[in-house]
């Protein structure tokens, strides 16, 4: 039978285990997609968006007083140009879709361009500094959050200034001193500051080994540990667990290891609390996200096992997120630790899934089944599963009463 869920497994997704284990990973860890980039959740029609596109162009044609009205000592004709960068730069977080943005790809360009060529991010990084100002800091924040990633244009050719392995706004920010102001800003007495310093955090450092790299030696770990530690605001709590995440290898599943020892421990200790303490579904989910990484490296103690019983009880959270989470969390843990996986079949790993066949979501059965193969893959061949129905793209596939026999 084991032969089956393998058979399922290819006719289902019809890519190998490591390519199905970092699509989902992907998958899972960037629906931090779905924010704003300035956490708003902002939402419009199809007419909206392109009217809001048609503005922005007329706006661009003036970039050059945006350049110099940022460039004024005098602070409204500063706020002004800030404010009107971000208008310009919000495209990003109205039109998502990868075949819209393709359609305003020449906007995207040119605006990029423009930003890169009047050395306007140099400006903005040193408005960071405006401590008497907070309302320009956070202005200046946007802009960054915004230019960190890029315009992420769907088919940019690799030798394009813009192609994502190029690097180019990423390595403008940290060339510029931009992390190292983003990080002191995590002391601001502004939330509004402090929150959207931890999410321009986040944006440098994901689907970026080496941006990652320079955020975490720059000391990040230890000022994202300090933010936390330092208030019981679910908002901060959010963006900085999500923040840490990153550091910790979500969006960069393949490459994702923590180099320090003492960061890990630091980490988990300062977070785990929050698996049981928080009733945010999105900061538990970005709790668990970081125990996905952590855990497999960690051994098993008498202080810590309630860790792991606390992330097998997660799979049975109402919240169908949280249980995806959890669920790849736990692959990662079969696949990496055979001491672990046992310790958790122990805490009632099994009965878990056999629950979660049958659940109503059809990503979770389908995960579901991806850990079942880990699990027949190690030796476990004593354990039967109730009948479940999986639908997958059209087609119906029958779980009868298995009996996993290696």
């Amino acid at each position: 039978m084991t032969n089956f869920f393998l058979q399922f497994k290819q006719r289902v997704h019809n890519i190998s285990d490591i390519e199905l284990d970092y699509l989902n990973a992907l998958k899972l860890e960037d629906r931090a997609e779905t924010w704003d980039y300035l956490d708003q959740n902002l939402v419009l029609s199809t007419e909206e968006k392109w009217k809001y596109y048609q503005e922005n162009c007329i706006l661009l044609n003036n970039f050059g007083s945006i350049v110099a009205e940022i460039n004024q000592t005098n602070i409204q004709m500063i706020l002004q140009g800030c404010r009107k960068t971000v208008q310009l730069l919000n495209i990003l977080s109205i039109i998502t879709d990868p075949q819209e943005r393709f359609e305003i790809a020449s906007y995207l360009l040119r605006l990029f361009d423009l930003i890169i060529n009047s050395n306007l991010i140099q400006r903005v990084i040193a408005l960071l500094d405006y401590s008497s100002y907070p309302h320009i800091q956070w202005e200046a924040e946007k802009i960054i959050t915004f230019f960190a990633p890029g315009p992420r244009i769907a088919h940019t050719p690799e030798d394009s200034l813009f192609h994502p392995k190029k690097l180019t706004t990423k390595a403008i920010l940290i060339n510029g001193g931009a992390v190292q102001k983003l990080l002191a800003l995590l002391k601001s007495p502004c939330l509004e500051v402090k929150e959207q310093a931890l999410l321009a955090l986040g944006f440098i450092a994901r689907h970026d080994k080496e941006a990652k790299d320079v955020v975490i030696t720059l000391k990040a770990v230890d000022a994202l540990l300090s933010t936390l530690s330092g208030t019981k605001l679910d908002s901060v709590i959010k963006k900085a667990t999500w923040t840490l995440s990153i550091l910790c290898g979500a969006t960069l599943p393949k490459d994702a290891t923590l180099k320090s020892k003492d960061d890990m421990i630091k980490i988990l200790t300062t977070v785990v609390t929050l698996l049981f303490t928080s009733n945010n579904p999105e900061v538990i989910t970005n709790v668990i996200g970081i125990s996905k990484y952590l855990l497999p490296l960690m051994e098993i103690k008498e202080d810590n096992m309630n860790v792991w019983e606390r992330l097998v009880q997660m799979l049975s959270f109402p919240n169908h997120i949280i249980k995806r989470s959890a669920l790849s969390a736990v692959q990662k843990i079969l696949e990496l630790s055979d001491v672990q996986t046992q310790f958790m079949i122990e805490c009632g790993l099994l009965g878990q899934l056999g629950e979660l066949l049958m659940n109503q979501n059809q990503d979770v059965r389908i995960d579901t089944c991806s850990a079942l193969v880990y699990l027949a893959r190690k030796g476990y061949s004593w354990v039967s599963f109730n009948l479940s129905n999986i639908v997958y793209n059209g087609f119906e596939y029958i779980f009868y009463i298995v009996q996993i026999d290696l």
